[in-house]
């Protein structure tokens, strides 16, 4: 026991939980897993029993030296929610966190109050959001005489099955006391952090208006306005996009939600920012019936086939607005998982019982009767802002099918009921078709059953395996089992040919019944395991022109929250695709003869090493061929406030270090100026080997969504490949699903790029290079020399033309060409820097966590700041191989001029001292 020195008459005792006089505690594994390092003392008492086990329960013994009323504050271990505790003779005191917030909330709700629960922390030792968090609660004052005083706490619900909590430390006092996490009055903690003001700059850019005089305008890299030169098409291998002329074309945006606010003419300045910036497509992610909503649909939904109008009208009016900027428009109007069944009409179809359309579109006659019906509407009904029907509206660029949904996903595990029989009786019926009857089909399977005999072919129908069952794992737990192999295989090949079809049908009714000739992709969804599985998913989108998925660049991020916010308390840690390369949202398998478009993507916040992200993507998507990625999402008429009511917003990218990072990575990667590689790997992959469960040459990473998939975050592979992922970091890796054997596979030697201990690769052209140990992204072709990652400790680097001398830890510079002409003869160039930028005040814990077994650093936040965003300040030169006559003008971050800065030149070289408070440089005449 402590006593603080404290004024004469207040009196804090401050008593360690693990200082008990006696105790009887029971262990846990996974509850002794909490952080101690961030408790008083480095320690704390918990107990968890187990069925049939009495409560745990601590005894101390507490020297009041001075009688009075005492406000016990203890920091506890919430576990099940309760404890007990009793001070000398008075009566049991039941303590239930949960009833006390309640309270809290009533309270504050009717005025000012100071809650009973506070400084509430998740100290689980891996960060998962559990059980596992300690909150400090104020108790009802106890009068106490002088002298010596038993107190008794009981850990845990006496009627819970397994009652469990904790305590660190109990306090009583007789004066105000300010909980702050295990610290006692007056303590500083050593573990906070703050970024020095002086090292930061405050990004407040003016409303752009587009004002002639700024030295940079991307907007004439659009066509006058979308669709000039008629409908997107295919290049002559079908590999890429090419306008209405037969001019190749590269997609650089992101998906948007300005129209949900914006007026059509506020949404065409919106476009007209993005297209200064280099967008010209964007993505629409809706969902037109009237059902949809995340995470609650509030609208009115008499029927299921009901068309949410508004929604109608925002692809309307993006479609309109973004054609005036030369910006084209995808469209997404289907998000199964998120359209809810409702109470009114629940039995007018077939559902699942998971309270969604998860799944059903692809085999539930009425859902897709409906969502038919939605896609009428939108193709057909002329657009009221042009009086174009979107069927003839060449500004439209690629139909998509529907967002995220899979039979082959671990939601499908969900579909039960009268959904669950349809969908066995299609199994049954293609499994005869496939196989000639039931029995010979049963024969083939060589009595592998799936769950209780009895239920395995009730009614004649077969049940279903889980959508776990398609990948590695499952093939190495039960492989050996006979039949599993072929029943597994059979339901793969079904669910994936009942996928096609659908697909096929409905490319074959927006052609034929609506008359839409734009490109169409079918989804852009994952499986269940990334290895085994989504060759089949990407088979069922091969019957339509467009292949694609969502794939994010996603550091860990727990909290309660987390899938939509960021708030205090969340814990968090930076990861730079620089060391984790294996990651990268467009390192895919492309199958051969499609386009591949990533719809959605991210590095995302708060991942504070965003400013790598669009050169990285741009220089990889040059030389690898992926067509497109689309930044998820935009909410902004220009920049994202650092900070709204609720908090940062997490979904953006309208950022000075993501958006801000456009103008150089749009350039590079719209303009060809790093080339394209020959592929380095085409495999040959019939259906049969999918279906079979042979292992591919390579995969990709697993792709990580914290409000689709359980777990932190996305699980690193164990899985051995023969050919190592940093390929798809060296050139194209294909897949022909239309090869006739596996025997037919070409993989280049390459030994040549990547090192021997997968310490760094090379690109196949030799314009890109990644030193993994360091942590450094190299760009280095004629026309775009660039540096990502940690430079600060790299030294000066040198890219042939461009030298950048960085003393930052972590940043992002580019040089790049803007009139065509190498760097070393160019008379107007963009250099454009990035670093970190965090809202005001922004101040994190730093603190361990241990994930599987790994102890590493993460940050915990405490306050997530106000606006406006601040940004580190660059220290840093430039030394550019160019004889040229040029100067240097700092910009704001609309171009305009903002000051010139001195130049230096010798033996033929530029030298100038970047800004350390700006985005954009321009060297020009």
């Amino acid at each position: 026991m402590c006593l603080l020195a404290l004024p004469a008459s207040a009196e804090i005792l401050w008593i360690e939980g693990e200082d008990a006089a006696e105790q009887e505690t029971f262990r846990n594994d996974w509850y002794d897993a909490h952080r101690v390092a961030e408790m008083s003392g480095d320690a704390w008492i918990n107990s968890f029993s187990e069925p049939g086990q009495e409560r745990g329960w601590a005894r101390y013994e507490v020297e009041v030296s001075e009688a009075g009323w005492y406000t016990p504050w203890l920091r506890v271990g919430t576990g099940d929610g309760h404890l007990t505790i009793r001070f000398g003779g008075e009566p049991e005191v039941q303590i239930d966190p949960e009833a006390i917030r309640a309270e809290d909330q009533k309270d504050r709700s009717a005025g000012d109050h100071e809650p009973a629960v506070q400084d509430e922390r998740n100290l689980a030792s891996d960060g998962a959001t559990d059980a596992r968090h300690l909150a400090w609660l104020r108790l009802e004052p106890v009068q106490l005489d002088a002298g010596t005083h038993e107190v008794k706490v009981w850990f845990g619900d006496p009627d819970s099955e397994k009652p469990h909590a904790g305590l660190d430390v109990m306090v009583l006092a007789t004066e105000a006391f300010e909980p702050l996490g295990e610290f006692k009055p007056g303590e500083p903690n050593p573990r906070l952090k703050t970024a020095d003001p002086a090292d930061l700059w405050a990004f407040e850019p003016p409303t752009d208006t587009f004002d002639e005089a700024a030295l940079l305008d991307l907007r004439p890299l659009n066509e006058p306005v979308a669709g000039e030169h008629g409908f997107i098409g295919l290049s002559a291998d079908g590999m890429s996009f090419v306008r209405g002329d037969g001019r190749p074309i590269r997609f650089w945006g992101g998906t948007d939600y300005n129209q949900q606010e914006l007026s059509v003419d506020e949404l065409a300045d919106h476009g007209r920012f993005l297209a200064k910036r280099g967008v010209n497509v964007v993505r629409w992610h809706g969902d037109l019936s009237i059902s949809a909503g995340w995470p609650d649909a509030k609208k009115e939904a008499p029927t299921l086939e009901t068309l949410d109008e508004e929604n109608l009208d925002e692809a309307f009016k993006l479609v309109a607005a973004m054609k005036r900027a030369g910006i084209y428009s995808v469209l997404s109007p289907y998000w199964g998982s998120h359209t809810k069944v409702r109470g009114s009409w629940k039995d007018d179809f077939p559902h699942s019982g998971s309270g969604n359309l998860s799944g059903l579109v692809f085999f539930v006659p009425e859902v897709q009767a409906a969502y038919r019906g939605w896609l009428r509407e939108l193709y057909t009904r002329p657009n009221p802002y042009t009086g174009v029907a979107l069927k003839n509206e060449p500004a439209v660029a690629i139909i998509q099918l529907q967002n995220e949904d899979s039979l082959l996903f671990f939601t499908a595990g969900r579909i039960k009921g009268e959904a669950e029989t349809i969908l066995r009786g299609l199994f049954r019926d293609w499994l005869v078709a496939e196989h000639g009857s039931v029995d010979a089909v049963r024969e083939r399977w060589r009595g592998f059953t799936h769950g209780p005999a009895e239920e395995d072919w009730k009614d004649g129908l077969p049940a279903l395996l889980h959508p776990w069952d398609y990948g590695v794992d499952a093939l190495e737990q039960k492989g050996r089992i006979p039949g599993f192999r072929e029943r597994r295989g059979d339901q793969l090949a079904f669910m994936t040919h009942q996928m096609r079809s659908f697909n096929e049908e409905t490319a074959r009714f927006l052609r034929e019944e609506l008359g839409a000739p734009q490109l169409i992709n079918a989804g852009n969804w994952r499986t269940s395991d990334p290895v085994l599985a989504d060759d089949a998913e990407r088979y069922s989108y091969a019957g339509n022109e467009v292949m694609a998925k969502n794939h994010y660049f996603a550091a860990l991020h727990t909290g309660r929250t987390r899938g939509w916010q960021i708030k205090e308390d969340h814990i968090f840690r930076n990861a730079s695709a620089t060391r984790n390369p294996r990651e990268l949202p467009n390192n895919v398998r492309q199958p051969a003869g499609f386009p591949f478009l990533i719809t959605e993507s991210l590095w995302v916040p708060p991942n504070g090493y965003e400013a790598e992200g669009p050169l990285i993507v741009a220089s990889q998507q040059a030389q690898s061929g992926v067509d497109a990625l689309f930044w998820f999402a935009n909410h902004a008429p220009q920049w994202e406030s650092a900070r709204r009511r609720e908090g940062p917003r997490k979904w953006t990218y309208a950022t000075p270090m993501t958006l801000g990072q456009f103008p150089a990575a749009a350039l590079l990667f719209r303009e060809a100026m790093v080339d394209p590689v020959d592929p380095v790997v085409v495999e040959a992959r019939p259906p049969a080997d999918i279906w079979g469960g042979r292992m591919p040459l390579t995969s990709e990473s697993s792709a990580f969504d914290p409000n689709r998939d359980e777990g932190l975050q996305a699980a690193p592979s164990a899985v051995e490949t023969l050919v190592d992922p940093l390929a798809f970091l060296v050139g194209p890796v294909l897949v022909d699903y239309h090869a006739g054997s596996a025997d037919r596979s070409e993989v280049a030697d390459l030994g040549a790029f990547i090192a021997a201990d997968g310490s760094a690769v090379r690109g196949g052209n030799g314009q890109t290079a990644l030193d993994i140990d360091a942590g450094v992204y190299r760009i280095q072709s004629p026309r775009a020399q660039a540096a990502v990652g940690f430079l600060g400790a790299a030294g000066p680097i040198d890219l042939g033309d461009a030298r950048f001398s960085i003393e930052n830890e972590y940043a992002a510079v580019a040089a790049v060409s803007l009139d065509a002409q190498p760097l070393s003869t160019s008379e107007r160039i963009l250099v454009q820097m990035g670093t970190r930028a965090r809202p005001t005040g922004w101040t994190v814990e730093e603190i361990e966590l241990e994930i599987d077994g790994e102890a590493g650093p993460a940050s915990r936040i405490v306050d997530t700041g106000e606006t406006p965003w601040r940004v580190e300040r660059l220290r840093g030169r430039l030394s550019l191989a160019n004889d040229r006559p040029l100067r240097a003008t700092v910009t704001d971050a609309n171009f305009l001029p903002v000051r010139e800065l001195p130049v230096e030149r010798a033996e033929g070289r530029l030298e100038v001292e970047l800004p350390e408070d700006a985005l954009y440089l321009v060297l020009d005449r």
